[in-house]
């Protein structure tokens, strides 16, 4: 059903048709195919239906559908349908990238940079992850001296 879907969206065999595209993802993604279901968020996507488009990305994202993962952080990006949320299209665009998404890795760049200037929901993530970093170097350093002090007392008595 999929298959037949893009023949009626790109026209391949038969005069291009939309709404007969958009029946058959449907049906085909209510099955549970993951390509129709990111082939319908694409074509909700593209008549401007962005929630509707992104609850399809979604159940592919869930089914780690790297394009629908890749979807869903443009419309976080460009807060499109959702308020802008730069933290979770750059998580969203790391885990595309991990899933080999060709755009995946400009794009998170891209977002990093505008989450580097503190825009965007989700604050100054650089300035958290150095802080986080910083954090967790400390309290290595803290064991460290514990541990030398538990050592010089176990050598007292």
């Amino acid at each position: 059903m999929n298959n037949l879907a893009i023949c009626f969206e790109d026209g391949l065999g038969t005069r291009p048709n939309l709404e007969e595209a958009i029946k058959l993802y449907s049906r085909s993604a209510d099955l549970g195919n993951v390509n129709a279901e990111n082939n319908l968020g694409f074509l909700l996507f593209a008549r401007e239906k962005y929630v509707e488009a992104a609850r399809w990305f979604r159940r592919a994202a869930d089914k780690q559908n790297c394009q629908a993962i890749f979807n869903l952080g443009r419309i976080y990006e460009e807060g499109l349908g959702f308020k802008k949320d730069h933290r979770y299209a750059y998580e969203l665009y790391l885990h595309a990238k991990d899933l080999d998404h060709p755009d995946a890795e400009g794009a998170a760049k891209r977002v990093r940079a505008e989450l580097a200037k503190g825009s965007g929901s989700g604050g100054n993530v650089i300035a958290e992850e150095r802080a986080q970093e910083e954090l967790s170097q400390a309290m290595l350093q803290i064991a460290v001296l514990e541990k030398q002090v538990d050592s010089f007392r176990d050598e007292k008595q």
